[in-house]
């Protein structure tokens, strides 16, 4: 019970498919098998759940952010409104360190363009189109691995491939790393990405990538034993 969310907490809560909106929504009763929470508003009209549809949660404490699947198992109604939805409560719940904001290892390529520098350099072409890699992503940045060697502060546009995020996100060097690899004699280096201009609605999409993807593992792994 101690990793649940209590009474009062806000949460944030969507069906468990791809690319489902998030809501926002309130625990209203924390009983011994099931949560009770608010349903949630769009637009002032309430989301309308069926029974049995699974849900994902997020929530925050200070010390950490957590998420869990569980299950519609009622629907209450309050002078014949719907309300309440009650929720199973989870088998396991996953904790996240504030630090790693869902930081995810993931190894894929990308495509990249510089678009601007904090000063001018002529041996640098803005625009240009080139390949590199990632090999994390948060709902904050990414740590990004190519060959050319740039300033802190540059600004750059990252885009995924379809089979992945499907997006073209915008970010700023925040950190830069030892090269990558120079045991290797690999000329690549490794900068800290943070992203900007970053709307609710897609980061939440970055974040419920980052959990279906580690879903994903978790299964594959399931599988293997």
């Amino acid at each position: 019970m101690d990793k649940l969310p209590k009474v009062g907490d806000r949460i944030k809560v969507r069906e468990l498919r791809e690319g489902a909106p998030w809501y926002s929504s309130k625990v209203e009763d924390l009983l011994d098998d099931r949560i009770s929470i608010d349903a949630p508003l769009k637009e002032g009209n309430i989301v309308a759940f069926p029974v049995g549809s699974k849900l994902q949660v997020h929530f925050e404490r200070a010390d950490a952010l957590y998420s869990f699947v569980s299950v519609i198992v009622a629907r209450r109604l309050v002078q014949g409104n719907l309300r309440l939805y009650d929720l199973e409560l989870p088998k396991t719940v996953q904790r996240f360190q504030r630090r790693q904001m869902f930081r995810l290892d993931l190894v894929q390529e990308v495509k990249y363009k510089v678009l601007t520098l904090p000063y001018e350099d002529e041996a640098i072409t803005l625009e240009e189109e080139k390949k590199g890699s990632i090999k994390d992503i948060s709902g904050g940045g990414v740590r990004l691995v190519i060959k050319d060697e740039l300033p802190k502060g540059s600004v750059l546009e990252i885009t995924f491939p379809k089979d992945s995020l499907n997006m073209t996100l915008k970010g700023e060097i925040v950190n830069m790393y030892a090269k990558e690899g120079e045991e290797l004699g690999l000329d690549k280096y490794a900068y800290g990405i943070k992203f900007l201009d970053l709307d609710r609605r897609t980061q939440d999409a970055i974040v419920s990538f980052i959990f279906a993807e580690q879903r994903r593992r978790r299964q594959r792994d399931l599988a293997v034993h």
